[in-house]
């Protein structure tokens, strides 16, 4: 089990910094972080719903392998199966996307350079070869260094609220599937503070101070669930986690993402944290 955790980490470390990049070659600066808050918004949903999904999961019984195994069968086809799909699905660049006729690729490409000035990613895609001088760079850069530092503590508590959020319902009285039930509501509104937040980001351009707003949010939740004992305040207070926490993981991305530059650099970023 070790083992395949592992390689799942290795193969699913390049999948968010490669997720940003694509999405900058499609979107300006100040249009990006709101198509970041899309793409992340699978978080929050995934936190209301994919422990239902388990839930029932676990309750299979077939031959040697019970309940839990099935979430891993279940939920990994589904995965790999999606990766299939959308790899015949995606275009490479704007240039390419069959889903537009040619006067609107001509003016994706046009809108692109122009915020890019002179020259996108998706020009510079076609063109680029593996070289060990960018990832020096990447991982040089004090930008990325920070700002790889600023996520690694931003995922730290998403992750330990969304494994942990159905513990701290049982622990409030509720029962196992209650319990399930009840990580819905907290996940639902961290999934609309993920869409207001990047619709607003992008508006002001401004990345820094919606963080900090959302830290102190956060930081609020966790007060709540740690000095009282009434279970209504502490369930509250799972609310104020989830809408503080979740919108600053896309923030940080696309921060990062609006000042580094060539392309590169940004995938190489993240890689190491998810890995």
């Amino acid at each position: 089990m070790i083992v395949a955790r592992f390689f799942l980490g290795l193969t699913e470390g390049g999948l968010l910094g490669g997720m940003i990049i694509y999405l900058a070659m499609f979107y300006r600066r100040h249009d990006l972080l709101y198509r970041i808050g899309l793409f992340y918004c699978a978080a929050p949903l995934s936190g209301a719903f994919g422990g239902l999904l388990a839930t029932g999961l676990a309750k299979i019984n077939s031959g040697s392998y019970h309940g839990w195994p099935f979430i891993f069968f279940v939920e990994g086809a589904i995965t790999v199966a999606f990766g299939i799909l959308v790899a015949f699905f995606l275009p490479h660049t704007p240039s390419e996307s069959k889903f537009l006729n040619e006067e609107e690729r001509n003016g994706a490409v046009v809108r692109m350079t122009f915020d890019a000035q002179g020259s996108s990613a998706a020009d510079d895609v076609d063109h680029e070869t593996f070289s060990w001088f960018w990832v020096r760079r990447a991982l040089l850069n004090w930008n990325t260094i920070l700002l790889s530092l600023n996520f690694f503590a931003i995922i730290t508590p998403i992750y330990s609220y969304s494994l942990f959020l159905p513990s701290i319902n049982r622990a409030l009285g509720y029962t196992a599937v209650k319990a399930q039930l009840f990580t819905v509501p907290p996940n639902i509104c961290g999934f609309f503070s993920v869409l207001i937040t990047g619709w607003a980001s992008d508006k002001y351009r401004v990345r820094g101070p919606f963080m900090l707003a959302g830290c102190t949010l956060a930081i609020g939740g966790y007060i709540m669930l740690i000095a009282s004992a009434d279970p209504t305040i502490q369930w509250g207070g799972t609310f104020l986690v989830a809408s503080g926490i979740f919108p600053c993981s896309p923030l940080v991305m696309g921060w990062l993402a609006n000042n580094l530059a060539p392309h590169v650099r940004v995938i190489s970023s993240f890689a190491p944290i998810l890995i």
